[in-house]
Protein backbone atom coordinates (compact mmCIF):
# COMPACT_ATOMS: atom_id res chain seq x y z
CA UNK A 1 0.00 0.00 0.00
CA UNK A 2 2.82 2.49 0.52
CA UNK A 3 4.02 1.91 -2.34
CA UNK A 4 1.21 2.44 -4.17
CA UNK A 5 0.46 5.67 -2.84
CA UNK A 6 4.23 6.70 -3.43
CA UNK A 7 3.81 5.98 -7.21
CA UNK A 8 0.35 7.74 -7.46
CA UNK A 9 1.76 11.11 -5.99
CA UNK A 10 4.56 10.94 -8.35
CA UNK A 11 2.55 10.73 -11.09
CA UNK A 12 0.54 13.77 -9.48
CA UNK A 13 3.59 15.07 -9.33
CA UNK A 14 4.84 14.34 -12.92
CA UNK A 15 1.27 15.80 -14.18
CA UNK A 16 1.47 19.04 -12.32
CA UNK A 17 4.35 19.89 -13.75
CA UNK A 18 3.78 19.53 -17.45
CA UNK A 19 0.52 21.75 -16.87
CA UNK A 20 2.96 24.26 -15.49
CA UNK A 21 5.07 24.54 -18.50
CA UNK A 22 2.59 25.32 -21.16
CA UNK A 23 1.57 28.09 -18.49
CA UNK A 24 5.20 29.16 -18.35
CA UNK A 25 5.73 28.97 -22.81
CA UNK A 26 2.67 31.31 -22.97
CA UNK A 27 3.59 33.88 -20.43
CA UNK A 28 6.81 34.18 -21.92
CA UNK A 29 5.59 34.45 -25.47
CA UNK A 30 3.18 36.98 -24.37
CA UNK A 31 5.95 39.24 -22.21
CA UNK A 32 7.84 39.07 -25.32
CA UNK A 33 5.20 39.48 -27.71
CA UNK A 34 3.92 42.97 -25.38
CA UNK A 35 7.86 43.90 -25.64
CA UNK A 36 8.12 44.16 -28.98
CA UNK A 37 4.64 46.17 -29.47
CA UNK A 38 5.43 48.36 -26.84
CA UNK A 39 9.17 48.88 -28.75
CA UNK A 40 7.25 49.66 -31.48
CA UNK A 41 4.69 52.24 -30.04
CA UNK A 42 6.72 53.80 -26.76
CA UNK A 43 10.25 53.37 -25.89
CA UNK A 44 9.79 54.55 -22.24
CA UNK A 45 7.31 51.63 -21.64
CA UNK A 46 10.26 49.62 -23.50
CA UNK A 47 12.74 50.82 -21.42
CA UNK A 48 10.69 50.83 -18.18
CA UNK A 49 9.72 46.67 -18.88
CA UNK A 50 13.49 45.94 -19.83
CA UNK A 51 15.01 47.29 -16.89
CA UNK A 52 12.33 45.49 -14.63
CA UNK A 53 13.15 42.29 -16.42
CA UNK A 54 15.68 40.08 -14.43
CA UNK A 55 18.00 40.12 -17.46
CA UNK A 56 20.05 43.53 -18.13
CA UNK A 57 20.58 42.82 -21.59
CA UNK A 58 16.78 44.39 -22.07
CA UNK A 59 17.84 47.31 -20.38
CA UNK A 60 21.31 47.84 -21.93
CA UNK A 61 19.73 47.34 -25.67
CA UNK A 62 17.18 49.89 -25.43
CA UNK A 63 19.79 52.15 -23.69
CA UNK A 64 21.96 52.00 -26.68
CA UNK A 65 18.68 52.77 -29.12
CA UNK A 66 17.49 55.76 -26.85
CA UNK A 67 21.48 57.16 -27.43
CA UNK A 68 21.88 56.31 -30.81
CA UNK A 69 18.57 58.27 -31.41
CA UNK A 70 19.72 60.90 -29.53
CA UNK A 71 23.20 60.77 -30.85
CA UNK A 72 22.54 62.35 -34.27
CA UNK A 73 21.04 65.69 -33.38
CA UNK A 74 23.29 66.50 -30.83
CA UNK A 75 25.97 65.66 -33.57
CA UNK A 76 24.73 68.07 -35.10
CA UNK A 77 25.03 70.72 -32.93
CA UNK A 78 28.51 70.06 -32.49
CA UNK A 79 29.35 70.43 -35.87
CA UNK A 80 29.48 74.19 -36.46
CA UNK A 81 31.63 74.58 -33.22
CA UNK A 82 34.21 71.66 -34.83
CA UNK A 83 34.23 73.50 -38.16
CA UNK A 84 34.91 77.21 -36.34
CA UNK A 85 38.02 75.88 -34.67
CA UNK A 86 38.91 73.08 -37.73
CA UNK A 87 38.95 75.98 -40.08
CA UNK A 88 42.13 77.80 -40.21
CA UNK A 89 40.33 80.66 -42.14
CA UNK A 90 37.16 80.38 -40.04
CA UNK A 91 38.49 80.29 -36.83
CA UNK A 92 40.02 83.33 -37.65
CA UNK A 93 36.75 85.34 -38.33
CA UNK A 94 34.88 83.57 -35.17
CA UNK A 95 37.56 85.36 -32.97
CA UNK A 96 37.10 88.32 -35.10
CA UNK A 97 33.50 88.63 -34.72
CA UNK A 98 33.51 87.62 -30.95
CA UNK A 99 35.48 90.56 -30.24
CA UNK A 100 33.15 93.01 -32.33
CA UNK A 101 30.23 91.66 -30.77
CA UNK A 102 31.63 91.51 -27.42
CA UNK A 103 32.43 95.07 -27.42
CA UNK A 104 28.76 95.59 -29.24
CA UNK A 105 27.13 94.40 -26.45
CA UNK A 106 28.86 95.83 -23.45
CA UNK A 107 28.09 99.29 -24.17
CA UNK A 108 24.21 98.20 -25.11
CA UNK A 109 23.84 96.94 -21.92
CA UNK A 110 24.65 100.26 -20.88
CA UNK A 111 23.82 102.69 -22.48
CA UNK A 112 20.72 103.76 -21.40
CA UNK A 113 21.51 104.21 -17.82
CA UNK A 114 24.65 106.17 -19.17
CA UNK A 115 22.70 108.43 -20.69
CA UNK A 116 20.33 109.27 -18.09
CA UNK A 117 23.01 109.28 -15.36
CA UNK A 118 24.80 111.66 -17.99
CA UNK A 119 21.68 113.85 -18.24
CA UNK A 120 21.03 113.88 -14.22
CA UNK A 121 17.64 112.24 -14.35
CA UNK A 122 18.15 109.65 -11.77
CA UNK A 123 16.75 110.29 -10.24
CA UNK A 124 15.57 113.54 -10.65
CA UNK A 125 14.20 113.07 -14.44
CA UNK A 126 10.88 113.98 -15.03
CA UNK A 127 8.80 111.46 -16.83
CA UNK A 128 8.90 113.30 -20.17
CA UNK A 129 12.37 113.79 -20.13
CA UNK A 130 12.98 109.76 -19.42
CA UNK A 131 10.50 108.70 -22.25
CA UNK A 132 12.54 111.77 -24.71
CA UNK A 133 15.95 109.56 -23.87
CA UNK A 134 14.15 106.33 -24.39
CA UNK A 135 13.19 107.33 -27.74
CA UNK A 136 16.53 108.90 -28.80
CA UNK A 137 18.40 105.55 -27.56
CA UNK A 138 16.36 103.82 -30.26
CA UNK A 139 14.20 105.63 -33.52
CA UNK A 140 17.18 107.60 -34.98
CA UNK A 141 19.66 104.81 -35.16
CA UNK A 142 17.15 102.33 -36.40
CA UNK A 143 16.25 104.71 -39.58
CA UNK A 144 20.05 105.65 -40.16
CA UNK A 145 21.26 101.12 -40.21
CA UNK A 146 18.90 101.02 -42.95
CA UNK A 147 20.99 103.01 -45.38
CA UNK A 148 24.46 102.45 -43.91
CA UNK A 149 23.78 98.55 -44.20
CA UNK A 150 22.73 99.08 -47.84
CA UNK A 151 25.71 101.21 -48.53
CA UNK A 152 28.21 98.63 -46.64
CA UNK A 153 26.73 96.24 -48.64
CA UNK A 154 27.67 97.90 -51.74
CA UNK A 155 31.04 98.70 -50.82
CA UNK A 156 31.72 94.87 -49.95
CA UNK A 157 30.70 93.76 -53.58
CA UNK A 158 32.44 96.56 -55.34
CA UNK A 159 36.28 96.25 -52.89
CA UNK A 160 35.52 92.71 -51.81
CA UNK A 161 34.53 91.82 -47.82
CA UNK A 162 37.98 91.18 -46.71
CA UNK A 163 39.31 94.40 -47.77
CA UNK A 164 36.11 96.30 -46.71
CA UNK A 165 36.56 94.58 -43.14
CA UNK A 166 40.29 95.41 -42.59
CA UNK A 167 38.93 99.02 -42.81
CA UNK A 168 35.71 99.07 -41.39
CA UNK A 169 37.35 98.00 -37.82
CA UNK A 170 39.30 100.81 -36.90
CA UNK A 171 36.19 103.07 -37.94
CA UNK A 172 33.97 100.88 -35.74
CA UNK A 173 36.44 101.19 -32.18
CA UNK A 174 36.63 105.15 -33.22
CA UNK A 175 33.07 105.26 -33.85
CA UNK A 176 32.68 103.14 -30.11
CA UNK A 177 34.96 105.72 -28.70
CA UNK A 178 32.89 108.54 -29.63
CA UNK A 179 29.73 107.76 -26.67
CA UNK A 180 32.58 108.82 -23.94
CA UNK A 181 31.98 112.08 -24.89
CA UNK A 182 28.09 112.66 -24.13
CA UNK A 183 29.75 112.44 -20.20
CA UNK A 184 31.16 115.95 -21.10
CA UNK A 185 28.72 117.25 -23.70
CA UNK A 186 25.63 116.35 -21.62
CA UNK A 187 23.05 117.73 -24.08
CA UNK A 188 19.91 115.37 -25.66
CA UNK A 189 21.12 115.85 -28.79
CA UNK A 190 24.26 114.11 -28.68
CA UNK A 191 22.37 111.00 -27.63
CA UNK A 192 20.95 110.48 -31.02
CA UNK A 193 24.46 110.81 -32.40
CA UNK A 194 26.08 108.28 -29.92
CA UNK A 195 23.07 105.90 -30.98
CA UNK A 196 24.03 106.62 -34.22
CA UNK A 197 27.95 105.89 -33.79
CA UNK A 198 27.50 102.24 -31.98
CA UNK A 199 24.81 101.45 -35.31
CA UNK A 200 27.27 101.85 -37.80
CA UNK A 201 30.09 100.66 -35.26
CA UNK A 202 28.18 97.13 -36.09
CA UNK A 203 28.30 97.34 -39.68
CA UNK A 204 31.45 95.21 -40.08
CA UNK A 205 29.12 92.14 -39.22
CA UNK A 206 27.97 92.68 -43.19
CA UNK A 207 31.30 91.67 -44.58
CA UNK A 208 32.19 89.16 -41.77
CA UNK A 209 29.39 87.38 -42.45
CA UNK A 210 29.76 87.27 -46.44
CA UNK A 211 33.84 86.06 -46.03
CA UNK A 212 32.03 83.52 -43.33
CA UNK A 213 29.82 81.93 -46.26
CA UNK A 214 32.55 82.07 -48.75
CA UNK A 215 35.00 80.58 -46.95
CA UNK A 216 33.13 77.38 -45.86
CA UNK A 217 33.72 74.03 -47.08
CA UNK A 218 31.14 72.99 -49.72
CA UNK A 219 28.02 72.09 -48.74
CA UNK A 220 28.53 73.84 -44.89
CA UNK A 221 27.64 77.28 -45.70
CA UNK A 222 25.31 77.08 -42.63
CA UNK A 223 27.28 75.36 -40.53
CA UNK A 224 30.02 78.39 -41.04
CA UNK A 225 26.96 80.76 -40.62
CA UNK A 226 25.86 79.25 -37.23
CA UNK A 227 29.22 79.19 -35.83
CA UNK A 228 29.46 82.84 -36.38
CA UNK A 229 26.09 83.13 -34.21
CA UNK A 230 27.59 80.69 -31.70
CA UNK A 231 30.19 83.35 -31.45
CA UNK A 232 27.38 86.15 -31.15
CA UNK A 233 25.25 84.47 -28.85
CA UNK A 234 28.42 83.71 -26.40
CA UNK A 235 29.23 87.56 -26.73
CA UNK A 236 26.38 88.03 -25.39
CA UNK A 237 26.15 86.15 -22.54
CA UNK A 238 29.96 87.08 -21.17
CA UNK A 239 29.10 90.95 -22.16
CA UNK A 240 26.13 90.60 -19.75
CA UNK A 241 27.88 88.50 -16.89
CA UNK A 242 31.02 91.17 -17.38
CA UNK A 243 28.61 94.13 -17.21
CA UNK A 244 26.89 92.59 -13.89
CA UNK A 245 29.85 92.31 -12.61
CA UNK A 246 31.82 95.51 -13.85
CA UNK A 247 28.73 97.54 -12.52
CA UNK A 248 29.19 96.82 -8.85
CA UNK A 249 32.39 97.67 -8.74
CA UNK A 250 32.56 101.04 -10.78
CA UNK A 251 29.28 102.22 -8.59
CA UNK A 252 31.59 101.14 -5.48
CA UNK A 253 34.39 103.64 -6.41
CA UNK A 254 34.66 107.44 -6.31
CA UNK A 255 34.20 108.13 -9.97
CA UNK A 256 31.73 110.64 -10.80
CA UNK A 257 29.33 109.13 -13.39
CA UNK A 258 32.29 105.82 -14.23
CA UNK A 259 30.07 103.96 -17.45
CA UNK A 260 31.78 106.45 -19.59
CA UNK A 261 34.84 104.34 -18.81
CA UNK A 262 33.66 101.42 -20.93
CA UNK A 263 33.43 103.16 -24.31
CA UNK A 264 37.25 103.52 -25.16
CA UNK A 265 37.61 100.18 -23.36
CA UNK A 266 35.24 98.77 -26.06
CA UNK A 267 36.63 100.82 -28.82
CA UNK A 268 40.17 98.74 -27.93
CA UNK A 269 38.33 95.42 -28.34
CA UNK A 270 37.48 96.23 -31.46
CA UNK A 271 40.33 97.48 -33.01
CA UNK A 272 41.91 93.99 -31.25
CA UNK A 273 39.17 92.26 -33.67
CA UNK A 274 41.68 92.97 -36.70
CA UNK A 275 44.45 90.67 -35.13
CA UNK A 276 42.87 88.18 -36.56
CA UNK A 277 42.75 89.26 -39.96
CA UNK A 278 46.24 90.21 -40.28
CA UNK A 279 47.90 87.94 -42.47
CA UNK A 280 46.85 85.56 -44.78
CA UNK A 281 46.24 81.92 -43.37
CA UNK A 282 47.49 79.13 -45.37
CA UNK A 283 45.82 78.30 -48.23
CA UNK A 284 44.87 81.90 -48.38
CA UNK A 285 41.56 83.56 -47.82
CA UNK A 286 39.82 82.08 -51.16
CA UNK A 287 37.93 83.67 -53.96
CA UNK A 288 35.30 85.26 -51.35
CA UNK A 289 37.65 87.87 -49.98
CA UNK A 290 37.42 89.77 -53.37
CA UNK A 291 41.19 90.26 -53.74
CA UNK A 292 42.58 89.73 -57.29
CA UNK A 293 45.21 87.75 -56.06
CA UNK A 294 43.54 85.46 -54.06
CA UNK A 295 41.19 84.73 -56.75
CA UNK A 296 43.71 83.77 -58.80
CA UNK A 297 45.30 81.25 -56.69
CA UNK A 298 41.62 80.19 -55.72
CA UNK A 299 41.05 79.23 -59.73
CA UNK A 300 45.19 77.66 -59.97
CA UNK A 301 43.95 75.65 -56.74
CA UNK A 302 40.73 74.44 -58.78
CA UNK A 303 42.69 73.35 -61.45
CA UNK A 304 45.11 71.28 -59.97
CA UNK A 305 43.05 69.96 -57.98
CA UNK A 306 40.82 68.98 -60.98
CA UNK A 307 43.85 67.51 -62.83
CA UNK A 308 45.13 65.30 -60.10
CA UNK A 309 41.67 63.80 -59.66
CA UNK A 310 41.36 63.23 -63.23
CA UNK A 311 44.85 61.46 -62.86
CA UNK A 312 43.56 59.36 -60.29
CA UNK A 313 40.81 58.26 -61.72
CA UNK A 314 42.53 57.04 -65.12
CA UNK A 315 45.11 55.37 -62.57
CA UNK A 316 42.21 53.15 -60.94
CA UNK A 317 41.00 52.48 -64.66
CA UNK A 318 44.33 50.81 -65.82
CA UNK A 319 44.63 48.94 -62.73
CA UNK A 320 40.73 47.76 -62.94
CA UNK A 321 39.92 49.11 -59.70
CA UNK A 322 36.94 51.48 -61.82
CA UNK A 323 34.97 50.21 -64.53
CA UNK A 324 33.14 52.44 -67.37
CA UNK A 325 30.00 52.57 -67.49
CA UNK A 326 28.27 51.04 -70.34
Amino acid sequence: LEEARKEQAAQSEQRQSESEEPSSRHETTSTSTDLSDTDLHDPDACCAQSCSSPSSQGCQACCSRTWATARVPLRQFVLPVRLAFGNRRLRRLWFAGFLLMFAGQLVMDIGGQYFNQSMGLIPYGTKQEIITVAVLTMIPGQLLAIPGNLITGYLSKRGGPLFLLRRMIPLSSFLVTVGALMAEVRQMWFIAVVVICLNYAGLPNVPLMRLASGVAPPGRVGEALSSIGIAAQLASLIGNIAVAILNRWLMSTDLYDPLWIYYPVCGTLSLCAIIPLIGTPRGGWGSASGDLQEQFMAVVYAHKAMQRWKKEVARRREHGELKPKP
